[in-house]
Parts: structure tokens; C-alpha cells; sequence
């Protein structure tokens, strides 16, 4: 089972591509009840994670190294 750190070079471009049309950034409907709010905060907060682990795992250490 892959650690944390490792889980960037796991995912695919086109996979990330596919959660943000399914679950995309949108502001909170005023009708929706607080469970189906949370619930929805943490299906983006999850494509957030796998989006920063994605971005993490891709980073060019080049460049990395000349922004440091």
C-alpha cells in the first residue's frame, strides 16, 4: 500500500480532469441541508488533496530548486 507522499504518482492527469466535472468547485446551494453541505465540502475536499498530491509528485525539481 503506497504512503501519503506517494499517492501523486498515482493519478492521472485525466483522472483529476474527470472528479472536477463530477465534483466541481461551486458555491453551496441555500436549499441543501447541512448534512448534504458536508457532504459536498468533503467530496471537494478530497480532489483538492489528490489535486495538491498530483501537483506535488509532477513539480519540476528545476524549477522548485530556482524558487527556493
Amino acid at each position: 500500500m503506497p504512503k501519503v507522499n506517494q499517492i501523486g504518482h498515482l493519478i492521472s492527469l485525466e483522472f483529476l480532469q474527470a472528479l472536477e466535472e463530477v465534483y466541481p468547485l461551486r458555491l453551496p446551494n441555500i436549499h441543501d441541508s447541512d448534512r448534504q453541505l458536508w457532504h459536498k465540502v468533503g467530496e471537494r475536499s478530497v480532489v483538492e488533496f489528490l489535486k495538491a498530491k498530483y501537483e506535488e509528485a509532477n513539480e519540476n525539481p528545476l524549477t522548485k530548486e530556482l524558487l527556493s
